[in-house]
């Protein structure tokens, strides 16, 4: 009988507790992102208990190598240099690949020995599939250093393994308490065997894997996920397909307008208008658009935006030194939010672009703490981040400034009021059951889910909350009040009240 193919796998505690990856349980079948690391003890914290040797073919990146713990290059001897460079590819192994990254330029048919990590999809191009059989967590001892409140790893310690069925949710970690022992235990994740010849048949694709949404008017637009197509769905909820001239690729967003849709992302610009064939109108990549009208605001990451008409017209637009976060429509004019690239500089500076490309460029404003995925907001012009909501002037500068009790991961505007993302409360934390108006006993036979809240503007009062089975969300609002909601690749419709899951909606594919 073959030998089974077996891996040994460290999921990262970040990546379940964000929820990344389901908790894995011994006898379920998982899927997640993978990262194989050349073993070191001293970088990775692992013993040769998590170690394997394993032969794959590696694909290079084309990129060139970067750099870790140097801020300024030109700082860098040419000797340091050598220390400090690591090269990225990917790994084809036999039923798996994962992203990988080493102090030597390699290519081909390699012999590796390291770790194998689940982690976050930002974080790894390949993946994984397979049955788990074992799941210990792992722990590693910390000691207090000084300054106070500083902590590292207790020399001569080795990691701790101990048997479970199921990961937990969320790991033990009591270095954060006033009280808390030195040395301290700390989990640090779940150290896994994944059988990839029990997984069963891989699951056929849906005809359409929904990721993003905008509404016009009683209009709605819906874009896949990877596929170069889109979706119409009228008044009567009924779906029309649009092909477009793009690849199968990642990373798409949709802005509906009253006469059809943009579509902007790594490819460049197109549009869809019914009746007429869908078009590329740029290839530049868009990294943040807007729509006034039938007018769209394409932002490139290379410093080069446009502002495109439905009849063909360009106009490009002069732009400041920064990167681009988030673009949104302010009445006639567009509002592009930016972060300076230097790390030295607070805050963000928001820019009011009009029609004719003249720009205006405010003051920077300074945000709370944790200000690393901002969402900018219209209705009033506003900026959310973590637990604020920032009101914004006509002319940029920030007005007024209110909290919510709890943190969230991302927010967005929808009809006159907004919406965020995050973790369900369980009562525990001083905001207690907010956003939910109560103790409240979870429906988990659907999995591992997170919670979209819709609150109104002025008062920032919760109006619904619903279940959704994603931590990336795309929410639009319809003329006639009805709230959708792509999530896990699932069109749905939002229900009204608290914690009802939303009704997923037929497309009609086949």
């Amino acid at each position: 009988m073959d030998r089974r193919r077996v891996l040994t796998i460290l999921v990262d505690r970040i990546a379940i507790e964000d929820g990344q990856i389901p908790p894995p349980a011994i006898g379920e079948v998982v899927e997640f992102p993978l990262r194989f690391w050349e073993y070191s003890t001293s970088e990775t914290g692992t013993d040769q208990h998590d170690a394997m040797t394993i032969r794959a073919r590696l694909e290079p990146s084309g990129r060139p190598p970067h750099r870790r713990g140097v801020i300024d290059e030109t700082a860098a001897t040419d000797n340091a240099g050598q220390h400090d460079l690591w090269w990225g590819g990917l790994l084809r192994g036999d039923g798996w690949t994962a992203s990988w990254e080493g102090q030597r330029p390699r290519t081909g048919q390699v012999e590796l020995t390291g770790t194998f990590h689940g982690v976050m999809g930002i974080d790894a191009e390949g993946s994984v599939r397979g049955r788990v059989t074992r799941v210990q967590v792992v722990s590693h001892s910390w000691q207090r250093v000084p300054p106070p409140r500083r902590w590292s790893l207790t020399p001569g310690r080795r990691p701790t393994y101990r048997e479970v069925d199921r990961a937990p949710r969320f790991f033990t970690d009591d270095r954060f308490d006033a009280d808390c022992p030195s040395p301290t235990d700390v989990d640090t994740g779940a150290l896994i065997d994944l059988d990839l010849d029990d997984a069963g048949p891989y699951p056929l694709r849906p005809p359409a894997v929904i990721a993003e949404v905008s509404a016009a008017g009683d209009d709605l637009w819906a874009l896949d996920a990877v596929l170069p197509l889109a979706f119409r769905i009228d008044s009567d909820h009924r779906a029309s397909e649009y092909l477009f001239p793009g690849p199968v690729r990642y990373g798409r967003s949709v802005w509906a307008t009253p006469t059809g849709c943009w579509i902007g992302g790594p490819d460049g610009t197109h549009r869809l208008t019914p009746g007429e064939p869908a078009r590329t109108v740029d290839d530049t990549p868009v990294v943040a658009g807007a729509v006034v009208g039938e007018h769209f605001l394409a932002c490139g990451g290379a410093g080069r935006w446009s502002i495109h008409g439905p009849g063909g017209e360009s106009r490009s637009v002069e732009v400041p030194t920064a990167v681009v976060t988030a673009a949104i429509a302010d009445g006639d004019s567009f509002v592009v939010l930016l972060h300076s690239p230097s790390p030295r500089t607070d805050g963000v500076v928001l820019v009011r672009v009009g029609l004719d490309g003249a720009m205006d460029v405010g003051d920077p404003v300074i945000l709370d703490d944790h200000h690393d995925r901002p969402s900018l907001l219209t209705s009033p012009l506003g900026i959310a981040c973590y637990d604020s909501v920032v009101t914004l002037a006509p002319t940029l500068e920030a007005t007024d400034t209110q909290h919510v009790p709890r943190r969230f991961f991302y927010a967005g505007t929808v009809g006159d009021g907004l919406w965020t993302l995050g973790h369900p409360p369980d009562g525990t934390a001083r905001s207690g059951w907010w956003p939910l108006p109560g103790p409240t006993e979870y429906d988990h036979d659907r999995g591992q889910f997170w919670l979209l809240t819709v609150l109104d503007r002025d008062g920032l009062t919760p109006t619904l909350s619903a279940p959704v089975l994603s931590s990336t969300v795309s929410v639009a609002r319809t003329d006639d009040g009805t709230l959708w909601v792509a999530a896990g690749g699932v069109l749905q419709i939002l229900r009204p009240g608290t914690m009802q899951w939303p009704d997923p909606v037929d497309l009609g594919l086949q």
